[in-house]
């Protein structure tokens, strides 16, 4: 991929922070090299339409690729481990994702900042959304979750080797959320919801990849079927077990946590679009906080030594 030679601490740290995109003819990816701050990542679109002539920037490092997302993703890293080399963190968002530069920069600092080996940002109160636990909480730097989306995850570079030759011949990788999150022998405090750096999903959750899938015959369903049946992972509900607050405070009883929880977002519900399907998510996350263990137990992914 062609770049110029560092001439500042910023083009350095841009060299091991990567954005992939897979991006069809109406990704939002272009908005995310707007506003005052300056990218510190280079970004990859990872291309599945037909226009020839578009994403053609100097900065948007075009390589075309058909397929789903996470199939896709792995046939582009076959063809260039070079950047599995060249690059510490990878953000790997969905094309329908609303973020800026300094969003996506703050992203990456939060991961190297909390050691963490994978994260996702939160999603604005006006977000489509699966589980309102995704949607930001307020009084929340971060919280560790037990599931991260496979909508805009941020991975290490250790972690998406690990995890590429699960998705292969997944477009959709659904299934993969309570999964990456176990891959170690501690999986605590590795994997993290960050409040503090929001973005917007702009989309109903499926969209144009689900009905691609089912032209071809298949179901993300299928994929869903695969993961379960391969690791034993059954609930894709997200546990949020400790966090830290927006004043560097630690929460680390899961009940009391998810009362709080439970309380920001009924606080912040005019904001939340449909609230009253949102209030069943709301008494749901209670009960589970309340009843339920977080299960960080390993999972086998039949990488081991």
């Amino acid at each position: 991929m062609p770049r110029n030679e560092p001439t500042a601490v910023s083009d350095v740290a841009r060299r091991r922070r990567l954005v992939v995109v897979r991006a069809g003819d109406s990704s939002l990816h272009p908005t995310w090299l707007q506003g005052p701050d300056s990218p510190e990542f280079d970004l990859v679109v990872s291309y599945y339409g037909d226009d020839a002539a578009r994403y053609r920037s100097q900065v948007e490092n075009r390589i075309d690729r058909k397929g789903g997302k996470w199939d896709g993703l792995a046939a582009l890293f076959a063809s260039r481990p070079d950047l599995l080399d060249a690059y510490d963190y990878f953000w790997l968002p969905d094309d329908d994702i609303a973020a800026d530069t300094r969003t996506i920069n703050g992203i990456f600092d939060a991961m190297a900042a909390n050691a963490l080996e994978l994260a996702q940002p939160s999603l604005t109160l006006d977000s489509y959304y699966t589980y309102i636990t995704y949607l930001r909480c307020r009084g929340f730097a971060l919280r560790y979750s037990t599931a991260i989306e496979i909508m805009a995850p941020c991975l290490s570079s250790g972690l998406l080797r690990r995890v590429l030759p699960l998705v292969a011949n997944s477009p959709s990788g659904w299934g993969l959320d309570p999964v990456w999150t176990r891959m170690n022998a501690d999986n605590r405090r590795k994997s993290a919801i960050l409040d503090q750096w929001p973005i917007r999903h702009t989309r109903p959750v499926g969209g144009p990849l689900y009905q691609n899938m089912a032209k071809r015959g298949r179901s993300a369903w299928d994929d869903l079927a695969t993961m379960r049946s391969q690791f034993g992972v059954s609930r894709l509900y997200p546990m949020i077990y400790a966090a830290r607050d927006a004043h560097g405070g630690e929460w680390v009883n899961q009940a009391a946590l998810g009362l709080r929880m439970a309380l920001g977002y009924v606080i912040d519900r005019p904001r939340i679009p449909h609230y009253n399907l949102a209030r069943g998510n709301i008494l749901t996350l209670t009960r589970r906080a309340v009843y339920h263990k977080a299960d960080l137990r390993p999972v086998r992914t039949g990488q081991e030594s």
